[in-house]
C-alpha cells in the first residue's frame, strides 16, 4: 500500500506534504534494507572516467550559457564512439534489478492520466522531437513513420508539424486509447517480451519519453530498436530525474544525471556498432541550481525522494536526450 501510494507522486503534487514525506521515508528505509546497490558508471569503459569529466565540463558550459552545439532548444553535451565503452556488456543482473520485481502489468493496471514532468520540460521535449522531424523532412522523408515506445495518453510530439503514422506501444489500453496523436497502438510489456512486432527497417523515428529507466532488458530492446529503424533512422531516449523509484533499474537510482546519460548511451553502443552517431543533449540548458558546479539534481535515492516530495529545489525538471542515428 505504501509503495503504491508513493509511486503515484510524480510530477505535480498528488497528496498532502505530510503523506508524501511519510511515504518517501518508508520507501527510503525499504530501499536501504532490500537493495543497497553500488554506482556502476565506472564499469562502462576504461576511458569513461575521462569521458564523464568531459561531459561534466560541457554540461556546466551549457548551464552557464556556453557555446555547446545547438540542436533546437537543446545543447550538445557529448558525442560517443566505440572507444568510450568496454568490449562487452558491463551490467549484471543486480544492476538491472528493481525494488519491485513483480509483473509490471499489475503496476500499470490502473490508468494514470497525469504528466510526469513539468510544463517547461514537456515544451523542451516537444521542441526537440519537432526538430528531429524537421531534420528528417529536410532530408526527403516527407511523412516520417514514428513509434512512441512506452507510450501513454500523451506523446509529446509537436502538433504544428505533419508526420506519418504514429504507433504507440504501452502498458495501459485506456491511456493509449486517449492519446489523440496515435494512429494505432498496442499493449505490450517490453520487460516480458522485448520483441517488436514490426518489419525490419520500417521506422523513421522512434521516441521514448521518460521511460528508458524502467527497461529491465535494455540490451534486447535496443537491439530491436536498431533492427526496426530504417537506414538513417533516428531513435531518441528523453528523460528527467522523475521516476517511480520502485520500478526503475537499481543503477539508475544510484547515478546522477551525467551517469544516467552515460548508461543510456551505452545501451545504444552495446546493442549495435552500426550507429552514425550517439549524442547526448541537455534540452533545458540553464536549468541548474544557482551556481552549483554539479549536474542537476541529486542522484541516488535522495534524488528519487526529492522527486516524490516535490522538494528538489532545482528550478524545474531537468531534461536530457540521448540520440542514436542508424548508419545509411
Amino acid at each position: 500500500l505504501v509503495s503504491d501510494a508513493a509511486e503515484r507522486f510524480v510530477g505535480a503534487a498528488m497528496a498532502p506534504p505530510i503523506a508524501r514525506g511519510v511515504s518517501a521515508s518508508i520507501l527510503f528505509l525499504l530501499w536501504e534494507q532490500v537493495s543497497p546497490l553500488k554506482v556502476v558508471s565506472n564499469r562502462l569503459a576504461v576511458r569513461m572516467d575521462g569521458r564523464m569529466a568531459a561531459m561534466r565540463k560541457n554540461f556546466m558550459s551549457t548551464v552557464q550559457g556556453g557555446q555547446g552545439e545547438r540542436f533546437g532548444r537543446g545543447r550538445l553535451i557529448a558525442e560517443f564512439d566505440e572507444s568510450d565503452f568496454s568490449s562487452s556488456w558491463p551490467y549484471s543482473e543486480k544492476d538491472l534489478s528493481r525494488i519491485d520485481s513483480s509483473n509490471d502489468e499489475f503496476f500499470y493496471m490502473q490508468p494514470r492520466f497525469v504528466t510526469h514532468i513539468d510544463d517547461s520540460a514537456i515544451a523542451a521535449v516537444t521542441d526537440f522531437y519537432g526538430t528531429l522531424v524537421e531534420t528528417l523532412k529536410a532530408e526527403g522523408v516527407e511523412k516520417p513513420r514514428i513509434v512512441d515506445m512506452c507510450s501513454s495518453w500523451i506523446s509529446h510530439l509537436p502538433r504544428d508539424t505533419e508526420f506519418g503514422p504514429v504507433l504507440g506501444i504501452g502498458m495501459n489500453a485506456q491511456e493509449l486509447g486517449r492519446n489523440e496523436q496515435l494512429t494505432e497502438w498496442q499493449v505490450q510489456n517490453l520487460n516480458d517480451n522485448p520483441k517488436l512486432d514490426l518489419p525490419d527497417a520500417s521506422v523513421d523515428l522512434l521516441v521514448n519519453s521518460v521511460s528508458v529507466d524502467y527497461l529491465s532488458k535494455p540490451l534486447e530492446i535496443f537491439q530491436e530498436i536498431h533492427r526496426v529503424l530504417k537506414p538513417n533512422g533516428i531513435a531518441v531516449m528523453s528523460f528527467s530525474n522523475r521516476c517511480f523509484p520502485t520500478k526503475v533499474v537499481g543503477m539508475w537510482l544510484n547515478s546522477d544525471d551525467i551517469g544516467r546519460i552515460a548508461i543510456v548511451a551505452s545501451y545504444f553502443n552495446f546493442a549495435s556498432r552500426d550507429w552514425e552517431y550517439i549524442k547526448a543533449f541537455d534540452l533545458q540548458p540553464g536549468k541548474a541550481d544557482g551556481d552549483s558546479d554539479e549536474p542537476k539534481g541529486p542522484g541516488g535515492m535522495l534524488g528519487a525522494l526529492a522527486s516524490l516530495t516535490g522538494a528538489s529545489g532545482f528550478g524545474g525538471d531537468p531534461m536530457y536526450a540521448v540520440v542514436g542515428r542508424k548508419k545509411a
